[in-house]
């Protein structure tokens, strides 16, 4: 009974932090359980997770884990045993953020070169214990420093000495920094009432607000790209050459605009670039297209009527309206069609500068 009753509170220290805000607020999977299942996850779930099999394999065991005295304030049992539940439900829309409230930054925690690599020297559990006479603990989130030189399955991660700690309660967040923190008002000689150490390192306390102020207000030291290098697109265009498509039928694409064109002109689809200089400006799944003539032929306009009263057809299907642009319209158009090719051209050039930087 001693053996079982020692699996039940291990068991219900993890559905405390599966359930918990702090874990919600990162775990994806949770979440979802969560919101496929009416705000329940089933219990044959929760013994998949390697933290609980670990303990125990037993759905009576995590039943009775869930009704133990340290997680009945957090989580609930259904009716039939199948499932547990939040005892006030977590938000997401509201509550992504809510770690900064309750959260301190501790950083110079200690740590060693290994192979290379710095690694912490202290385990999460050895910063909890620093923590838990302030509140309850919910999440150490230990900070790495991921290389991206290499692929991203060789990635290292080397340990920077600084953690985030997130309590469970904004009172004990607050207790905690009462006592690790002085006083922003207090000058200089003013100190913490409480300075905590591991090892020989005395750490540095700051609240995650503070950090996030902090970071947010220091000059970024990445070193600056150097400006992207393209030649600017140009176009010499004439009036009266661009004819304004509305409410293309769906399916549509811009092989279908060719083939009516085409059959306008009585020319295959594949040739109307090459022998009419026409483009098509259209994305699969637009309402709304355009066709534009690099070169004046004296049967635009009477394309533009044709395909206005259906006597041609895009994909055998009426189009709303057709009509050539005209002066702001025909302005306008060409403006954004310009700019949407130089910023083709800036992508491209970005592109492969990325890529050389990459390949260094």
């Amino acid at each position: 009974m001693a053996d079982e009753t020692k699996v039940i509170e291990n068991v219900a220290e993890r559905l405390r932090f599966f359930f918990s805000d702090a874990n919600l607020r990162r775990d994806k999977f949770m979440r979802k359980e969560l919101e496929d299942n009416e705000g329940k996850v089933a219990i044959e779930t929760l013994l998949r997770f390697n933290s609980i099999k670990q303990y125990t394999e037993d759905a009576a065991i995590v039943a009775k884990a869930a009704t133990h005295e340290s997680v009945t304030d957090r989580i609930k049992l259904s009716e039939d045993e199948k499932s547990i539940s939040r005892a006030v439900a977590f938000d997401p829309a509201t509550q992504m953020n809510d770690n900064v409230q309750v959260s301190i930054r501790v950083t110079n925690l200690p740590t060693e070169e290994v192979d290379g690599e710095q690694k912490y020297k202290v385990s999460r559990e050895d910063i909890k214990e620093l923590f838990v006479k302030y509140g309850p603990v919910a999440l150490i989130n230990l900070h790495h420093h991921r290389s991206k030189r290499s692929s991203p399955s060789k990635r290292s991660a080397s340990a920077t000495g600084a953690a985030f700690v997130e309590f469970e309660t904004v009172e004990a967040m607050e207790k905690a920094s009462a006592d690790l923190i002085a006083p922003a008002d207090g000058g200089e000689d003013v100190k913490a009432a409480t300075t905590l150490k591991l090892g020989d390192n005395e750490l540095g306390v700051q609240t995650m607000q503070t950090w996030l102020d902090e970071k947010k207000n220091t000059p970024s030291k990445r070193k600056e790209a150097p400006p992207v290098e393209f030649k600017p697109y140009e176009l010499e265009w004439e009036k009266g050459r661009v004819i304004s498509i509305k409410g293309v039928p769906e399916g549509c694409d811009r092989e279908k605009i060719f083939a009516a064109i085409g059959s306008f002109y009585d020319i295959e689809a594949d040739d109307v670039t090459e022998k009419l200089s026409a483009y098509v400006d259209y994305s699969r799944g637009q309402s709304d297209a355009a066709i534009r003539f690099k070169e004046a032929n004296d049967r635009i306009a009477e394309l533009a009527t044709k395909l206005a009263d259906g006597g041609v057809k895009i994909a055998d299907a009426a189009i709303a309206s057709a009509s050539i642009l005209e002066g702001e319209e025909e302005d306008e158009y060409y403006k954004s069609f310009i700019a949407f090719k130089n910023k083709q051209r800036r992508n491209q050039a970005e592109e492969k500068q990325n890529k050389r930087r990459r390949s260094r």
